[in-house]
């Protein structure tokens, strides 16, 4: 570990030889975690970054002994799709890393002039997905992935060259509440990003860094964050309790199969989310190639950088919690989030998976998405019939796999007819509301919610409990709250048994 030296001085100071190798020029950039300075490799003759801690970090944290680990382990780490880490230390002026020096725009800076169309969209997913799941593979955690940490460099063939840039370095930032908020209470990047066990002071893993991706992706097709306010506390509270916005909706022109797995990776519950990084792109991977048979390249309808504008719609809060257990819950997060102490992390999830491919290559061309809002029969696993004469979806109600569930999340809001056999009732704590379950685990399928104050005397539970175990058939429309697919029974009567 580097010797720690005391700090000194601005660190803004023009020719500053560092290690008696890496001139420090003028500053480009500042950050959360830091500055970022233009330098220059006196050896290599080549320009370098130069990033160096904020000096308030630098005087009052100490790195840690792992956050020095990771760095080494980061430097090891090469990939097309993550900025080169050339080396590392500390001087008087604190800690800093000498980088590869990207010429390019920030996504976030790309983002403002409009939402990615869908071509743009699946490239620079699949680029990030490949960067973060190589670094997974090394057991090393990002923890901070927004649209500035990702530099976007155009190449000479019209493609795009992603780099993820700050990898592991907010390890050498323990306390979040810095780069997150300020006294003023106005709002900074990561915190539309951030997942929900990590403003919880929870273990970190690497679906936390999915859901940080998930988020991004979402902003990338939205052109917005899905969760916005005025303050720290409203967009935690809607981190933990709120529903964003269906992407299917906000961008028809997108295909629903591309949006519910977007969907998947923002999930509040860890457990809902991909497993790891591998099995997140290797449903992107299963995307584009469902694509492959076609080999015509998409003529779009607007401009690349205009894709149909979005409206701003507040975010749907659940009604299931009173206004005083959601403000408890919110104030309790955000004291946790905004006084922790160390962070807890630990390694990436181990199962065994392939490695990322280690050169960039060119996908394959992707058709226009079907203009119809419902999925083709082809798409959809074989559990799943599509009447020729309606637009329902019926599903064999039962346990589903993730991606049997994906097909579904990519149709929330429409009218689906679902049939199967009942296993289980549940309550909420109020007694008002009554869950009709098709498996014991109500997160592996489709369940539907029955408000008592909607046919008060036919939701009654032991009238209910004659369902179980019988074939039914119910109408209604598909909805998403906190991750798990329901549909609202609005009577008894409209439970139809036996199923046709």
């Amino acid at each position: 570990m580097p010797i720690r030296m005391p700090v000194t001085q601005d660190t803004d100071t023009l020719s500053l030889l560092i290690q008696g190798r890496y001139r420090q020029l003028q500053r480009i950039a500042s950050g959360g975690i830091g500055n970022v300075y233009l330098g220059h490799d006196e050896q290599l003759q080549r320009r370098v970054a130069i990033k160096r801690l904020r000096r308030d970090l630098a005087e009052l944290e100490l790195p840690t002994d792992s956050a020095w680990q990771e760095a080494k382990a980061l430097a090891a780490l090469q990939h097309p799709n993550i900025v080169t880490l050339f080396d590392f230390g500390e001087d008087r002026f604190g800690a800093f890393f000498i980088m590869e020096f990207i010429d390019g725009e920030t996504l976030d800076q790309r983002l403002q002039r409009g939402p990615l169309d869908q071509e743009s969209f699946v490239e620079i997913a699949r680029q990030a997905l490949e960067g973060v799941n190589a670094a997974h593979q090394c057991a090393i955690l990002h923890r901070d992935l927004k649209p500035s940490n990702f530099m976007l460099r155009h190449l000479p063939n019209g493609g795009i060259n992603l780099k993820i840039l700050d990898f592991g370095l907010a390890k050498f930032q323990e306390t979040p509440s810095a780069q997150t908020s300020r006294q003023d209470g106005h709002v900074l990047g990561s915190i539309y990003y951030i997942a929900p066990e990590q403003f919880e002071n929870q273990p970190l893993d690497a679906r936390s860094d999915l859901y940080s991706l998930g988020q991004v992706f979402y902003a990338c097709l939205a052109g917005r964050p899905a969760y916005q306010g005025e303050t720290v506390f409203e967009i935690l509270n809607l981190h933990m309790l709120g529903t964003p916005a269906r992407l299917e909706e906000l961008r028809p022109d997108v295909d629903p199969a591309l949006t519910g797995w977007v969907h998947r990776l923002m999930q509040r519950v860890p457990a809902h989310r991909p497993h790891d990084s591998a099995e997140a792109l290797e449903g992107l991977y299963e995307w584009m190639r469902s694509r492959t048979s076609s080999l015509v390249q998409p003529t779009p309808a607007a401009p690349v950088a205009s894709p149909p504008p979005v409206p701003i719609a507040r975010n749907r809060t659940p009604v299931f919690l009173g206004l005083a257990t959601v403000g408890l819950i919110s104030l309790a997060a955000v004291a946790g989030f905004l006084l922790a102490g160390k962070e807890k992390a630990s390694s990436p999830a181990a199962a065994p998976v392939a490695a990322a491919a280690a050169a960039v290559h060119t996908p394959p061309a992707i058709p226009l998405p079907p203009t119809a809002s419902t999925p083709s029969a082809a798409a959809l696993p074989a559990t799943l019939e599509v009447p020729s004469n309606a637009p329902e979806i019926l599903p064999a109600a039962g346990t589903l796999d993730p991606k049997q569930l994906d097909v579904l999340r990519g149709l929330i809001g429409q009218t689906v007819t679902l049939r199967g056999t009942p296993v289980a009732l549940g309550e909420n704590r109020a007694g008002t509301i009554t869950y009709i379950n098709f498996t014991q685990d109500y997160r592996e399928s489709v369940a539907l919610v029955c408000f008592h104050e909607d046919d008060p005397e036919g939701f009654r539970k032991e009238y209910l409990e004659r369902f179980l175990g019988q074939n039914i058939t119910i109408t209604g429309r598909l909805d998403e709250h906190r991750g798990n697919l329901q549909i609202k029974v609005t009577a008894a009567a409209d439970i139809r048994t036996p199923a046709p």
